[in-house]
């Protein structure tokens, strides 16, 4: 017997960007997207909204269902329910019939990758509603905890039909007055968007500087919140890959000073583990300041940027090669950190790649 996968997001802040979204009253915001007849997938829908915490973690598995509404909720408001919930796998037919009640339709033929409603029999048009079982929101009204994800803003109408495709997209974001459940009434701070597809458990991490979500490693690893990153390691405390290291040095000058050099270790981990797919590993050479080191492994089948590295019959290859792409992302951090205030305005730095 087949089981469902199982896709898990874990958000960890740093205790001073933890003050700042807590003053401003901010909830974690996590939506998941669904395609009603192949158009592209949409967000509509707070899958769940969690209360701030230093470490947040957010899951759901691939145990769909199918409920309906005749009119659409407001931006904001709860969603509500015309029927009951059916459960069912993708490629699963269904029938709305004359009393409002799903019915499955073995008999039809569907899109192997879509919950399909094959015939509306109900007297009126209706928004198709899509969710996910959470048996950690259940309770005797909703024993099952079935939660909705989507509601189609495209009506079926009578005798109509319709496909709804869960994707494994998700946005992420903060906000003050929104709830599992609710229509997403906006984003208050900016929002990530983000494919799950191909690595089923991702850790994220929100800087306060530059208001955007950052993706902080790959599957089965951590960031921790004194601002130093691990490797990858698996559930048994292996590596997941014997890495092949991508080595710079960023020359300074001046040469950097001492009480700033953990923020600005800190601050350029968090800003190229998303675009490099791994938490990089930065220390400073010697005492003088003047030279940085930044490590990275090459990594296959990076689910963020494929740009940076690719998969070829096992061997790892570095697309960044001969100083180009990851030279270009590092300048470009720096660059970001110095408008921000992180480096002194007549700061200059060289980068020079250290061979293996």
């Amino acid at each position: 017997m087949s089981t469902s996968t199982t896709y898990t997001v874990h958000v960890q802040e740093f205790p001073d960007d933890l003050t700042v979204l807590t003053t401003n009253k901010y909830r974690l915001q996590v939506a998941k997207s669904v395609s009603t007849d192949s158009a592209l997938p949409e967000y509509n829908v707070v899958y769940a909204s969690h209360i701030l915490a230093p470490d947040m973690t957010i899951s759901w598995t691939e145990d769909y269902g199918l409920n309906w509404v005749q009119d659409m909720s407001k931006p904001g408001v709860n969603v509500t329910y015309g029927g009951q919930w059916i459960g069912g796998k993708l490629g699963d037919c269904f029938k709305l019939d004359s009393r409002g009640v799903y019915i499955k339709d073995n008999s039809s033929t569907g899109e192997k990758d879509a919950l399909n409603v094959v015939s509306n029999d109900y007297a009126v048009p209706v928004h198709v509603i899509v969710g996910v079982k959470d048996p950690s929101k259940a309770d005797p009204s909703n024993p099952e905890g079935w939660t909705p994800i989507y509601v189609s803003p495209k009506q079926i109408l009578v005798k109509g039909n319709g496909h709804y495709t869960p994707k494994q997209g998700i946005q992420i974001w903060y906000e003050t007055n929104d709830n599992t459940a609710k229509m997403i009434s906006g984003h208050q701070s900016f929002k990530k968007d983000f494919d799950m597809t191909k690595t089923p458990e991702w850790w994220f991490h929100w800087e306060d500087a530059s208001g955007i979500p950052d993706t902080t490693t790959l599957s089965n690893g951590n960031v921790n919140v004194n601002g130093t990153a691990d490797l990858l390691t698996t559930t048994n405390g292996d590596s997941m890959f014997n890495p092949i290291y991508i080595v710079r040095i960023i020359r300074f000058s001046p040469p950097i000073e001492k009480a700033t050099r953990a923020f600005l270790i800190a601050k350029t981990i968090e800003r190229l583990a998303g675009a490099f797919g791994n938490a990089p590993k930065i220390t400073f050479e010697g005492s003088d300041g003047k030279a940085m080191k930044v490590e990275w492994p090459k990594k296959a089948d990076s689910p963020l940027m494929e740009m940076w590295a690719v998969y070829n019959d096992g061997a790892n290859v570095d697309a960044a090669a001969g100083g180009g792409q990851g030279d270009a992302v590092i300048d470009a951090v720096l660059r970001a950190l110095q408008q921000a205030g992180g480096l002194p305005a007549d700061e200059t730095w060289s980068i020079e790649d250290v061979a293996n």
